[in-house]
């Protein structure tokens, strides 16, 4: 139904924000992760959406990144985790940080995010590791260019994880944009 939503933000809180398209305001409930790339109210933003299909009601859920996006419709596919609970445990650590714990089966680091115990941590790293596995490499080999590639491998080779250096790299080429090997991964380490 909806992929995504541009407008004018009209209304910012930590949890959620109304977007104004063409006259029509829009509540979107976002994570904090979403929150701190948001612009002042009055200016243009662009959200992936996320509905939330209930019997009573649609909810909209927004993202600053495509990977948010695709790391909540994961977690909504876990037994025990709706919206509420996806966008808590996307506000409580970073997508990449949060995939790290996953894949590594770290159980401690998902137990300190408000909302997960011990139970619906091993859940989350039972059901979710293939699929973060699987996420990862699908964005390490999406559309990024041969210098975003160079980049990515450079990070890795560093000791970062491919999903942390992916986002450092994507942040500096949606800010900077480099346009040589050098600046882009200088300006990948200041984002990680």
């Amino acid at each position: 139904m909806y992929a995504y939503l541009r407008g004018k933000l009209a209304v910012k809180n930590p949890t959620s924000v109304v977007l104004d398209l063409a006259g029509v305001g829009y509540e979107v409930h976002i994570p904090l992760s979403t929150f701190d790339h948001l612009p002042e109210a009055g200016g243009e933003v662009f959200l992936y959406i996320y509905p939330c299909y209930r019997p009573e009601n649609v909810t909209l859920c927004g993202f600053a990144t495509k990977e948010e996006k695709l790391l909540f419709n994961l977690l909504l596919g876990v037994n025990g985790v709706g919206p509420k609970l996806g966008l808590t445990i996307l506000s409580g650590t970073t997508a990449a940080h949060f995939r790290d714990a996953i894949i590594s089966g770290d159980d401690k680091t998902l137990c300190a995010i408000s909302g997960i115990g011990k139970k619906l941590s091993q859940r989350l790293i039972t059901e979710l590791k293939d699929q973060i596995i699987s996420l990862e490499e699908s964005l390490s080999s999406g559309t990024e260019s041969s210098l975003e590639k160079e980049a990515i491998g450079a990070l890795v080779t560093l000791g970062y994880s491919r999903a942390k250096a992916y986002k450092a790299v994507q942040d500096a080429m949606n800010s900077k944009k480099p346009d040589k090997l050098e600046p882009l991964i200088k300006e990948a380490l200041k984002r990680i």
